[in-house]
């Protein structure tokens, strides 16, 4: 019993009902100039000198005023301002709310506006009226009061003042108290996250997860590729500094052209996390693969080229991937099996472009996750043009083969 006493005064005289109570004044407060103003214009219409027409006047001037409402709603910072004030007073999170300003979300801003601040207006007029009439009936039994019209109350109702002045205390506090409930209970549906909005966030988290994963592909197949060279010529340079001091030199110079190549492609890469229009790089494609072929070259791997003449007719963006395919496959040849021979095909036909990559497995060598990285980067970028991809072990070469088409690319 103690515990239902105490929930009903707190949902009566608590702070969260206290704190639904002035929003909902609040609403009242900026109902007033636009009730002062249909009041002003409905005047023009002649004079109302009776109650009953007074009374009338100020319902259609209160139903009038709303349309002028509805309409300041609709201004993207009226929205702005209702979720910090639902937030602070009505205890509705943040990230409940729509943080849009489209144009669906516009028109449930100005609807929850006429909501919030036509309720508040009929709770602030009983807010200012139902008090003094309280005290004044509270007070009704002391009949020496000046007041004709109080003594006149009390002789009508008697001992059941009191009971009254109370009971309307009691009500206003009612009234208050489930307005408050009802409007915030009404939030998620004027104020929420919508279907679309959830939509929207979505296909935004999607766009961001690509392009997380095209600069994690960039950076894998290029720097990884970069640094792969690096590491092998470094190594090679470094067994054969004392008694091949030219080797050496060359390896240095080709770790030199390798790094300045990852800065160009690192370059690239930090054009597309910054979003530029245009990164200040252009992406390399088949067209570069002499210059690619000939970095694998100077790790020591032997490369035996079958490139087709017309690779440079493959559409740009194809050609591009195509680069990035066979880079990664030359990486992967250069870690799993270093010094084995590789052979590079690309051959074209108006309907393919196909790339296959053999080179020999060593005996006990295997695909570390590295690799695995590697192929899945692969397998995105194929899946993304619409093609398919073989890779595996096929009679003791290990085999990468791509098939894109072109016939949609054209």
């Amino acid at each position: 019993m103690g515990n239902r006493i105490g929930w009903v005064a707190r949902a009566l005289v608590g702070r969260r009902a206290w704190m639904r109570w002035a929003y909902l004044v609040v609403g009242g407060a900026l109902f007033t100039p636009f009730f002062f103003v249909t009041l002003a214009v409905g005047q023009l219409f002649g004079p109302f000198e009776d109650e009953r027409e007074l009374l009338i006047l100020q319902l259609l001037g209160w139903v009038a005023a709303l349309p002028l409402v509805a309409l300041v709603g609709l201004f993207p910072i009226v929205g702005v301002l209702e979720r910090s004030a639902v937030v602070a007073m009505l205890g509705v999170p943040a990230d409940r709310l729509t943080a849009q300003e489209s144009w669906n979300a516009r028109l449930r801003v100005s609807a929850w506006c006429v909501l919030h601040v036509g309720l508040g207006a009929v709770i602030a007029a009983l807010s200012l009226a139902t008090p003094p009439a309280a005290v004044l009936m509270l007070l009704a039994p002391w009949k020496h009061s000046q007041l004709e019209w109080l003594d006149s109350t009390y002789s009508a109702i008697g001992a059941f003042a009191l009971l009254l002045g109370v009971a309307a205390l009691l009500l206003l506090l009612v009234i208050a108290a489930v307005a408050g409930a009802l409007l915030t209970r009404c939030v998620p549906f004027f104020l929420g996250i919508s279907a679309a909005d959830r939509a929207a966030l979505a296909e935004r988290r999607a766009a961001q997860l690509a392009q997380r994963n095209r600069v994690a592909r960039e950076l894998h197949d290029s720097v990884g590729h970069t640094l792969s060279v690096i590491t092998i010529q470094a190594a090679a340079a470094a067994r054969v500094l004392t008694t091949n001091p030219d080797f050496a030199e060359v390896a240095l110079r080709a770790i030199e052209e390798a790094g300045r190549g990852a800065l160009v492609d690192l370059d690239h890469v930090l054009g597309i996390l910054r979003e530029e229009t245009a990164s200040r790089s252009v992406p390399p494609d088949l067209s570069r693969l002499p210059e690619l072929l000939a970095q694998v070259r100077s790790t020591g791997v032997e490369v035996v080229p079958r490139i087709a003449d017309d690779v440079h007719q493959v559409p740009i963006l194809v050609s591009r991937e195509a680069y990035r395919i066979v880079q990664e496959g030359m990486t992967n040849a250069m870690r799993h099996a270093p010094g084995e021979p590789v052979t590079l095909r690309v051959e074209t036909n108006p309907e393919r472009l196909r790339i296959e990559i053999l080179n020999h497995m060593r005996v006990g060598g295997s695909r570390h996750r590295s690799g695995e990285r590697g192929l899945l980067g692969i397998s995105e970028r194929v899946a993304v043009l619409g093609g398919e991809m073989i890779a595996g072990a096929q009679q003791g070469q290990w085999q990468l083969q791509v098939d894109i088409p072109l016939r949609i690319m054209r």
